[in-house]
């Protein structure tokens, strides 16, 4: 949900840095709109877990939880269109979308420097620079997050055909421990990227 909280912000930055002059489209009151429908989105999307989610007794005696789609969806298809869909639209898309808006905005910045401007300009333009770069470190931490767990369910799903390789159990744990961090460690991120946040 923070990488779409990102892509607002990110479209709020750019029109504000590459068109100052235009009335902004993220005011407080569609703020009140936007968060709401992120979340929704976000849950709509993980809301399959409602359906897929169970606790099963495996032949050991123990009881797991597992994710099938059955009886309604085959297994594999569904899970693996379901990746797919997850990663396009939370994955790949977003940081995308981040990245070259922020490419455009370090480009605008660098072209009025170049042409001059008064003190006061070229002081907002610093802080504009400044905040890009924080904000991208955001961006690349997610993805530094992300990436091994990501990568390694392509594999698992199309590569390996739904078998882990051999030792492989201990780098998907390693991979999903990273990606839960993320949760913990963008706190602290945020704590030593802003002092406003501090």
């Amino acid at each position: 949900m923070s990488i779409q909280s990102l892509v607002v912000i990110a479209i709020d930055r750019y029109r504000r840095v590459v068109f100052p002059f235009r009335p902004p489209i993220i005011t407080s009151k569609v703020c009140k709109v936007i968060i709401p429908v992120i979340w929704i989105m976000v849950m709509c999307l993980h809301g399959s877990y409602f359906y897929t989610a169970r606790v099963v007794m495996q032949t050991d005696n123990k009881w797991y939880c597992t994710f099938s789609w059955a009886p309604e969806f085959d297994d594999h298809r569904s899970q693996e269109r379901y990746f797919i869909f997850v990663s396009v639209f939370l994955i790949f898309l977003p940081p995308c979308v981040i990245i070259i808006l922020y490419a455009l905005i370090l480009k605008e910045v660098k072209k009025r420097t170049e042409n001059g401007a008064s003190a006061i300009r070229r002081q907002r333009q610093r802080e504009d620079a400044a905040i890009v770069k924080k904000i991208l470190i955001i961006v690349f931490l997610f993805l530094f997050y992300i990436t091994p767990l990501t990568v390694l369910a392509l594999l698992y799903y199309f590569v390996w055909v739904w078998h882990l390789a051999c030792g492989m159990d201990k780098l998907f744990s390693a991979a999903k421990f990273i990606f839960y961090s993320n949760a913990s460690l963008n706190p602290c991120v945020y704590i030593l990227l802003s002092e406003r946040y501090r």
